[in-house]
Parts: structure tokens; sequence; C-alpha cells
């Protein structure tokens, strides 16, 4: 597999390599395949991280407070849309695939980018 080699070649590199800096892995990743072509390497910023502390969440996904209504141990199928759609299914089969809306449409929110970078404590 192309992932195992991948990882041989680095730990190869990074064998006899010292570290002085998290960068310096980057440069390692690089330089760990000649031929063909380096591997490609991303940087991530904190641009890139999400801000998981502003989630709206669904605080419960009771189907029925009736006797004889659906249990979460019924469901199959939960299924999520990017328009903040939540809906189930009971069953496995294909002929039943209709899906009901669990909730409404702004119970989920998309998570926003963290735009500044955490700040480090000065006894770091």
């Amino acid at each position: 597999m192309e992932v195992d080699s991948m990882h041989s070649l680095i730990e190869r590199k990074l064998k006899n390599t010292p570290i002085i800096s998290p960068m310096d892995y980057l440069t390692i990743f690089r330089t760990s395949r000649v031929s063909p072509r380096p591997h490609e390497v991303k940087s991530l910023n904190h641009c890139f991280f999400k801000n998981y502390g502003q989630v709206s969440t669904i605080k419960t996904i009771c189907l029925g407070r009736q006797k004889g209504d659906p249990t979460v141990n019924d469901l199959r199928c939960l299924k999520y849309s990017p328009d903040g759609e939540l809906s189930y299914k009971l069953t496995f089969d294909e002929s039943g695939n209709l899906y009901l809306k669990l909730g409404g449409k702004n119970q989920l929110r998309f998570i926003q980018p963290c735009f500044t970078r955490l700040g480090l404590k000065s006894l770091k």
C-alpha cells in the first residue's frame, strides 16, 4: 500500500535526524522521498481548525412519548443533511426509503473557523 511505503520512508528518515522544532517534521516529510517527486505536505494554521465551543446541539432524539411510539432502539438510520435537517428511518429495506423530519432547520449550525491563534502562557 502507498501509505505503508510512505510511513516507512518517513521512519527511516527520522531515525538519524535531530528534531529541533515541529517545522523540522515538514522538512523530513518532504525530503523522505526524492524519486519520482517529494511527498506533498500541507502546513496547517489556525484558520483550518474549527471552533467547536459554539456548536448548538440537539438535546434529545426521542421519537415519541406515547406507548407504542418508536424508541431510539428502533432506529435503523439517522441522517443529518447540511441544511440542518435531521431525519430518521426505522427499517433497512430500500423500498421504504422515507426519511421523516425530526427537527427544525436551525437546530444545528455550521462551525466557524478560529480567527486567531491560541495564546501561550508565559510559563511555556
